[in-house]
């Protein structure tokens, strides 16, 4: 696989893997490794290598997510070897844990079946399966059992220690059999000597009679032979085992995204609940105005000239800058969005960015596309008359990499923003779009 390091070629005879609901948890890898990498971070998804089965079922390979020198932990010194499985067995207690906790409070039963399919997956089965990819370890033959999982190992790799075999014993030696008579030999070699000549005499006889044999002098036999008969064609290969898996995969996939729909449904609840409505206003009593005596009405004044007219700002929300640049970012506090715009040239759909900064200019940014979502620190700051907000780089909630952007801001007419933001993406390709920031109540 490109980008990938092939740590050992694995088989399946002899042995039993373990699973749930009579499914091995290799066919549930992806989405397994998805739910760790989502819960856990990059480094408890790598340690469990990515198995890939082989078509006819009979193999397994197993690949590292990084590139680098694959060595057995056997081969390292004992200090670094005692450092390594200490930092494994600390991850694979963070995976058994988080299995645990899906086990015990899933809203859903498919949410139990990753729990308990993550305690079995972090079962380490010996040291002999964790291998160093450059600095970091890799286990394979993760999901299967402890007594049997030594027999999956290549002859070349080191298995686990063996009961070391009696020496046998020396026994005295057996006595020499008898020997059986001997025969008396025939003379073949000099009967074949005097038949020699005999032989010989007869071959030249026939060559010599060959011309005395009657032939029909018409007859002519001539033999001709056809092409021959083309290969039988190879049987096309039995697409059941590879069928069977697919669809194991995509049925792992399917209750692995209903956990996280069921999730997703659990945090919207929370949230909605957290939103109270606003108390309504209160009336207020209005006092009654004293009664006073009706004086005679004056004679109205000269009308006043009308005062100039005033400029006021349009009734929107997009954001407006002071005419002077200062510290202070009070005016940034609060939430900003921006306008719909495509953060990569690869990307088919556009996506939103939504600011969140404290009085003093730090905060958040959050980016959304369909269902991902990047979220990374953010801050806003002024260079010279130019506000500018940088945010850094991060892993999105389905596992693609958010790459920093900058937005630019100068003071327009009426003060309004006029922002145009700027991102390298992960082609190195530049790309630029224009935007305005709004204010969200």
């Amino acid at each position: 696989m490109a980008g990938e390091t092939t740590l050992i070629v694995t088989t399946r005879s002899g042995v039993r893997p373990l699973g749930v609901r009579g499914e091995p948890l290799h066919n549930a890898a992806p989405q397994l490794r998805r739910v760790v990498r989502r819960r856990l971070g990059d480094d408890a998804a790598g340690l469990l290598a990515e198995p890939q089965l082989h078509q006819d079922g009979k193999a397994i390979d197993w690949y590292a997510d990084w590139p680098g020198t694959v060595q057995p932990l056997s081969a390292v010194e004992p200090e670094r070897r005692a450092e390594v499985m200490v930092a494994v067995q600390r991850t694979l207690a963070d995976i058994r844990r988080l299995g645990e906790a899906l086990a015990g409070a899933g809203p859903r039963e498919d949410q139990g079946v990753v729990g308990l399919s993550l305690q079995l997956a972090a079962r380490a089965p010996d040291d002999s399966f964790v291998f160093l990819v450059g600095e970091r370890p890799a286990l394979v033959c993760w999901g299967y059992e402890r007594e049997t999982a030594a027999a999956l190992l290549p002859v070349t790799l080191p298995r686990p220690p063996q009961p070391a075999a009696r020496r046998p014993v020396i026994e005295a030696p057996a006595a020499r059999p008898a020997l059986p008579p001997a025969r008396v030999a025939i003379p073949w070699l000099r009967t074949l000597v005097l038949a020699l000549p005999l032989l010989l005499l007869l071959l030249g006889a026939a060559w010599l009679l060959r011309g005395l044999v009657p032939a029909e002098p018409a007859l002519a036999l001539a033999t001709r032979e056809g092409p021959p008969p083309p290969p039988a064609p190879e049987p096309p290969p039995d697409p059941t085992p590879v069928l069977k898996a697919a669809f194991a995969t995509e049925q792992s996939r399917a209750r692995v995204l209903k956990v996280e729909l069921s999730l997703v449904e659990a945090e919207l609840r929370k949230r909605l609940a957290d939103c109270k409505p606003p108390d309504p206003p209160k009336a207020v009593e209005q006092a009654r105005p004293p009664q006073v005596a009706v004086a005679p009405p004056r004679p109205a004044p000269a009308p006043a000239p009308p005062p100039p007219p005033q400029q006021t700002q349009p009734n929107d929300n997009r954001l407006r800058l002071p005419s002077v640049p200062s510290n202070d970012y009070s005016f940034m506090s609060g939430c900003w969005r921006t306008d719909p715009f495509r953060h990569e040239p690869a990307q088919t759909q556009s996506g939103v960015s939504t600011y969140c900064f404290d009085a003093n200019g730090n905060g958040q940014i959050e980016w959304r596309r369909g269902r991902t979502a990047c979220r990374a620190r953010a801050q806003s700051r002024y260079e010279g008359a130019t506000l500018r907000l940088r945010d850094s780089d991060t892993t999105c909630n389905d596992g693609s990499r958010w790459y920093a952007d900058q937005l630019v801001c100068r003071r327009g007419a009426d003060g309004i923003a006029q922002c145009s933001g700027s991102s390298r993406g992960a082609s190195g390709v530049p790309v630029t779009w224009t935007v305005n920031l709004h204010k969200l109540n």
